[in-house]
């Protein structure tokens, strides 16, 4: 008896052991990475932007979609640590929507000039069944000197912007940015110019729209570009 106990048990025991996590069920797909992961700095703020799964894993259409879980892990640059293991709780959670074609998460708390910061999205399906993970990091550094509050005027059939540079800064140039419509309304980026550039003409208004607009500097390192805060915004409506 002592032994056929054991014998039972033994043969239990695979099953009891391994990952623990949501129960798959049979025939589910799940879906493949997010694309195009990226980290930039705007200001004080890291921007994790992504593209959703173009499929599930075994190439079939996403259907089941929920949300993408955004981790994030602080590290010293000097003494980095890849092979850490993750932290277990997200700092956010972005629902998915059908026909979005990105997403991001604007990350602004408790940021420190000279750390480093690696973002894990992990894409989830219905059920918090979870998808195949992507990483993005980037340094976090002093947010740089901003241009000075711009100017702009409503002339016939354009809005001309303009600014100067930031005092005792060389930026490797300047990002414009656009809002249309009503106050609230997503600022969109309309263009990146040369340092050289302080002025900006933007033909395509509609006249008797109210349009927004703000300028950002960007600086170069080794890591790619940052972002300073945003000046403006200032608000144009355009000449019918």
């Amino acid at each position: 008896m002592m032994r056929r106990l054991l014998l039972i048990a033994l043969l239990l025991l695979p099953a009891a052991c391994g990952h623990k996590g949501p129960v798959r069920p049979l025939g589910v797909p799940l879906p493949a990475a997010v694309r195009q992961l990226t980290v930039t700095q705007f200001g004080g703020s890291l921007v994790v932007s992504w593209l959703p799964p173009a499929a599930n894993q075994d190439g079939s259409p996403l259907q089941s979609m929920k949300e993408f879980a955004v981790y994030r892990q602080q590290f010293d640059p000097q003494d980095d640590c890849p092979e850490c293991r993750p932290p277990k709780t997200p700092v956010a959670r972005v629902a998915a929507e059908p026909g979005r074609d990105s997403y991001r998460f604007v990350d602004r708390k408790g940021l420190h000039p000279g750390m480093g910061y690696r973002y894990r999205v992990v894409p989830l399906a219905t059920g918090n069944l979870a998808g195949v993970p992507a990483q993005a990091r980037s340094l976090f550094v002093e947010p740089p000197a901003k241009p000075t509050v711009p100017g702009g005027q409503a002339l016939e059939k354009l809005n001309r912007l303009s600014w100067q540079a930031p005092a005792g800064a060389t930026p490797g140039g300047y990002r414009i940015e656009r809002a249309a419509g009503p106050a609230g309304e997503p600022f969109e980026m309309l263009t990146e110019l040369p340092a050289e550039r302080t002025s900006y003409d933007d033909f395509a208004v509609k006249g008797g729209t109210s349009y927004r607009y703000r300028v950002r500097a960007f600086y170069r390192n080794d890591r790619g570009k940052v972002y300073s805060e945003a000046a403006g915004p200032v608000d144009l409506v355009a000449v019918p």
